[in-house]
């Protein structure tokens, strides 16, 4: 029986358009079927702000850390606006900009920091913790790290390179909340893969904020007893124990290579008590 899992994120969320999600690639090409419910909206903030310092205070800053995609997308609203508004923006504080140091946790940070003309750094730190130690050890910049983040961002990395006396500036650029209509949108999505008598093998959380959204609806369900839960990171697994959910799998670093090596790791064994892989090996497919 092919073995279904469902993931609490859209479909493309790391994809562009007419291309396949890579977690999807990954899985599908593994036997897993596959369903994407979208747990959390984003809405970008603070723009005015953030394009101020673009245009205007660029030699003030060494550099930008950012830990999500979203963050890419507001500095790319923002950069947009500056190239629209500042006469030679992109050759003057544009091109400064880009010779800066930009720090990301993930591959998909990196990938869109790369994609939008700057140079990502410590994209394999997998973590804000590893991360931080990344930026510390590199050691004290010569002026202040422009520091994108969410309404949900942990504060593990603030604080990490304040005790470090690492210079930054935190300027929130999205907020996240949660979609309206997840409910109706999960059951349809299961209705529409399922028959009647399958069930759902795993569901992968990736963030807190989604399992907050997300486990009350999904531990409804007929199947929710039998379910293997997975993470993409320590702190999304944090949450679920917190919530008393038990993680079969932990993905080693956020990414979807990393996430399918802990779920078939786990799938090897006929027992749903599985502890946390957090130093799962990532699959060269």
């Amino acid at each position: 029986m092919t073995p279904t899992i469902l993931f609490c994120r859209g479909r493309s969320d790391e994809a562009v358009e007419n291309v396949q999600n890579p977690y999807e690639t990954l899985f599908f090409a593994s036997g897993f079927q596959c369903i994407f419910v979208p747990v959390l909206g984003h809405v970008c903030t603070n723009l005015d702000e953030l394009t101020v310092i673009l245009t205007e205070r660029e030699q003030e800053y060494g550099g930008f850390i950012a830990t999500s995609k979203r963050a890419l997308e507001a500095l790319k609203i923002c950069w947009g606006r500056a190239v629209d508004t500042v006469k030679d923006f992109e050759q003057a504080a544009g091109g400064n900009w880009r010779n800066k140091p930009f720090y990301v946790v993930g591959k998909a940070t990196g990938s869109a920091a790369r994609d939008a003309g700057f140079r990502p750094v410590g994209e394999y730190a997998g973590t804000a913790d590893v991360l931080s130690d990344f930026i510390i050890n590199e050691g004290r910049p010569s002026a202040p790290l422009l520091l994108l983040a969410g309404d949900k961002a942990r504060d593990v990395l603030p604080q990490r390179l304040a005790a470090a006396n690492v210079p930054f500036e935190k300027v929130m650029v999205y907020l996240t909340g949660p979609l309206p209509d997840f409910e109706a949108v999960l059951a349809a999505q299961i209705e529409g893969c399922l028959g009647e008598t399958d069930v759902i093998d795993w569901v992968v959380f990736f963030s807190p904020s989604g399992v907050d959204v997300a486990l009350t609806s999904l531990s409804e369900m007929t199947w929710w007893d039998t379910v293997r839960c997975a993470s993409i990171g320590p702190t999304t697994s944090r949450r679920l124990q917190e919530k008393q959910v038990k993680v079969s799998a932990e993905a080693s670093t956020p990414c979807p290579e990393a996430l399918l090596a802990a779920v078939l790791q786990t799938s090897k064994s006929a027992s749903t008590e599985i502890p946390i892989y957090q130093s799962a090996p990532i699959l060269n497919l």
